[in-house]
């Protein structure tokens, strides 16, 4: 099973938990995402990030999509593991928990920052 499309951020607020001596500090986002492709529906995702000091940031996060896969309604949980560097964001992600598609858990993806606010993703 091979799931593909966009993802758009639709809200993301971020804060600073902690500065760091050097430059460097700890952040955590809460965002929302609207799904279009083989996932039909919205998202929400929290994501604690390490900024260096040349602003490039890893970050991991929780998110929970709702809304339809193959015509059916559809959730389901992904924890990411990502960075961002030179201006785009890329993560690795995995199913950790669907109560409508238990076959997806476990399964692995990634996505990738396009312009404008989109990114692609694909998942098995």
């Amino acid at each position: 099973m091979s799931m593909k499309g966009e993802f758009n951020v639709t809200d993301w607020q971020e804060v600073t938990e902690q500065e760091l001596e050097n430059g460097e500090k700890l952040n955590k986002a809460s965002v929302t995402l609207t799904y279009t492709g083989s996932l039909e529906g919205n998202s929400f995702v929290v994501y604690a990030m390490h900024y260096a000091n040349d602003g490039n940031a890893t970050f991991v996060g929780l998110e929970n999509i709702s809304g339809k896969y193959q015509g059916e309604s559809c959730s389901i949980t992904l924890k990411h593991d990502g960075e961002f560097a030179a201006g785009k964001a890329t993560s690795d992600f995995v199913v950790i928990g669907s109560t409508t598609h238990p076959k997806l858990v476990n399964q692995r993806g990634q996505f990738e920052s396009l312009e404008g606010g989109k990114s692609a993703y694909s998942l098995g």
